[in-house]
């Protein structure tokens, strides 16, 4: 996520919230620091496995309320074969969008080659079926679109580039899943949360986030906000602690959106011993991000089912207990998804929320993708979710809200 890769926790929004949770993250990080067979059989159990393990990667939540996505036949079609192009070759793909295979209709694709002909296609009432070498040459349910659908649609800007909108610019009116400009912006906003963190590490981080009111960066008026995150984590067996204070200068950009001109952050770790490996020297950090051009939060713009490429480039200095690194120009571009309204549980509490998630655009398939939940209406975030392959093993990490308040109110 482009703006979560520079912390800045304090707006009140669904990219505040993220951010927020980011850069704890990046905190609880510091602290924790201290040959294959390639037949038609391998090819069918690859398919298999990995379509089912994409499918039933573990979310903890409760679905009730659901903004349900359509996903049609031949977004799942194209999408097979974006994720298994070895099996589904897409300059092989022959079309036959209402064949009749043993009395029943199909959406097909038939893929010719050395391993004679793949067929895989879809019924009308959307379950998905595959037929050839990779399954023995034995027709094979593969699940419905119903079951694959998010992954269809969080792959969605992979899949067809052009589907997403442009990079910088909404893509519609302000969707509404967080606070607009006019109100996230006002002075005295305050939110107080105690998030808990699971996976790798355990721990937890409290987080005390208020507008302060009018302010200028680079000789540009703005609004400041700042955050303050406490973090104790444990990884490893070994425990530590940390804390991040940032400001954030942003402008209200009309329409409910959010623009962002800079951040400026200090972290501070105390020292630490560790067994076996001495005292840690304390470190004390400091960042400025410089947003050319200001940063749009164009993902607010998106509805149920859409995904958009968001551009950002920033300019970065800091300092490492007083020795500066020099000045660094990056620009990412992630892709953002609403995925769609859900009313989900967090630790015995119903939250009505707006589920999106988001990975980086320059990967063909992401290595890591983050899912987040964030309440309608508020933008503040009750749980994320990142799974990532680490040297071929999938790992999870969770953050979920235990107790907050904004401006005096429980969440």
């Amino acid at each position: 996520m482009s703006d979560i890769h520079h912390a800045r926790p304090s707006r009140f929004s669904l990219r505040r919230s993220a951010s927020i949770l980011a850069a704890a993250a990046s905190v609880l990080a510091l602290v924790s620091c201290g040959g294959g067979d390639s037949g038609p059989e391998a090819g069918a159990v690859q398919f298999a496995s990995q379509m089912r393990a994409l499918g039933t990667t573990p979310v903890a939540v409760t679905t009730t309320l659901a903004t349900e996505v359509s996903v049609s036949a031949d977004m799942v079609l194209d999408w097979a074969e974006y994720k298994f192009p070895d099996l589904f070759p897409k300059a092989a793909g022959a079309r036959f969008p209402a064949v009749v295979y043993e009395g029943v209709v199909y959406n097909a694709r038939a893929y010719s080659g050395p391993w004679g002909v793949r067929y895989l296609g879809i019924t009308p009432e959307g379950r998905i079926f595959g037929l050839g070498d990779f399954t023995n040459n034995a027709l094979q349910q593969f699940e419905t679109i119903a079951f694959w659908s998010l992954q269809v649609l969080a792959d969605q800007c992979g899949v067809n580039p052009g589907s997403c909108s442009g990079t910088n610019q909404p893509a519609g009116p302000f969707n509404g899943c967080s606070l607009p400009a006019t109100q996230s912006l006002m002075t005295g906003n305050r939110l107080l949360a105690t998030y808990a963190i699971s996976g790798s590490s355990t721990g937890q981080f409290t987080l005390d986030a208020v507008v302060q009111g009018p302010g200028s960066f680079d000789g540009q008026s703005a609004i400041k906000l700042f955050s303050r995150i406490e973090a104790t984590t444990t990884a490893g067996g070994f425990t530590g602690s940390a804390m991040t204070e940032s400001t954030s200068y942003e402008q209200d950009a009309g329409g409910g959106f959010t623009r962002v001109l800079g951040i400026e952050a200090s972290t501070t770790i105390p020292a630490v011993t560790l067994p076996g490996v001495g005292t840690v020297p304390a470190s004390v950090s400091t960042s400025r991000t410089v947003f050319d051009p200001a940063s749009l939060n164009v993902e607010m713009s998106i509805q149920p089912g859409q995904s958009i490429n968001k551009s950002v480039t920033t300019i970065n200095t800091g300092t490492t207990n007083g020795v500066a690194s020099p000045a660094t120009r990056l620009t990412t571009t992630d892709v953002y998804t609403f995925v769609r309204r859900e009313s989900i549980s967090v630790r015995g509490r119903s939250y009505n929320t707006c589920r999106y998630t988001d990975r980086d655009a320059a990967a063909a398939s992401a290595s890591s993708t983050t899912t987040s939940w964030f309440i309608d209406g508020l933008g503040i975030a009750v749980r994320t979710e990142t799974v990532s392959n680490v040297a071929g093993q999938t790992q999870t990490e969770v953050t979920e809200l235990v107790s907050g308040s904004f401006n005096g109110t429980p969440l």
